[in-house]
This record gives C-alpha cells, sequence and structure tokens, in this order.
C-alpha cells in the first residue's frame, strides 16, 4: 500500500471516528434533554396543584433543536445571563408562583455534568 492510499485510509477512519463520536454525543444528549423533560414534567406547583411548571434557565444557553422543544413546549424559562442566589429555579405557568433558588439550580448544573462527562 502506498503512501497515498495509507493517508487516504487514516482520513477515512478518523472521519469515521468523529463520526461516531458525534452520533454517541447526539444519543447522550437525547437522553439527557428527555430526562430532564421528565424532572420538569415531575414537579408539581405548590400552590395550586398544577403540574403547569416551568424551569428557570440562566445563564447563556447553546440553542439545540432539544432546548428549542423545552423552551417552545413553555417548559423552560430563560431567566438570563447572570443569577444571585436566591433567583427563583421553578414558576407556575398557571398561577405564576416562583419557588426554588438559582443554587439549587447550580446543583443541578453539577449533577447533569457529571452524568454527561463520567469521570
Amino acid at each position: 500500500m502506498g503512501r497515498r492510499a495509507k493517508r487516504e485510509q487514516r482520513k477515512a477512519e478518523r472521519r469515521a471516528a468523529e463520526e461516531a463520536e458525534a452520533a454517541r454525543i447526539a444519543e447522550q444528549n437525547a437522553s439527557y434533554f428527555a430526562t430532564w423533560r421528565a424532572e420538569i414534567l415531575a414537579q408539581t406547583c405548590p400552590t395550586c396543584g398544577r403540574r403547569a411548571v416551568a424551569q428557570y434557565f440562566y445563564g447563556l444557553p447553546h440553542f439545540t433543536p432539544e432546548l428549542n422543544a423545552l423552551l417552545d413546549d413553555g417548559l423552560i424559562v430563560l431567566g438570563g445571563c447572570d443569577y444571585a442566589p436566591d433567583e427563583p429555579l421553578w414558576v407556575c405557568r398557571s398561577c405564576k408562583r416562583t419557588w426554588g433558588r438559582a443554587d439549587d439550580l447550580v446543583q443541578l448544573i453539577r449533577v447533569r455534568r457529571s452524568l454527561q462527562h463520567p469521570a
């Protein structure tokens, strides 16, 4: 096998590895967003008892199709780039009550990142 053929083979192998990694990440993200959706849908408003709850999302979002779906469904509300520890974490879409703390969100993010990037 000549140099050119070996180089082309290495390129093809690299491309296949990149495609496999992209597929693995896409599958992992789909699982992550499905879990997140389920966590939000499981929430109940402490005031009115309805399950019409959304989670505040603080920080600069990376808009993916999955995140856009959560936004479109009203399950995520953009809370801004900065947050204070006492900012709310949840909001009822029915009665507008807010509860939880943004500090709790930091803990959720740490858990999610550990799931996304296992050590």
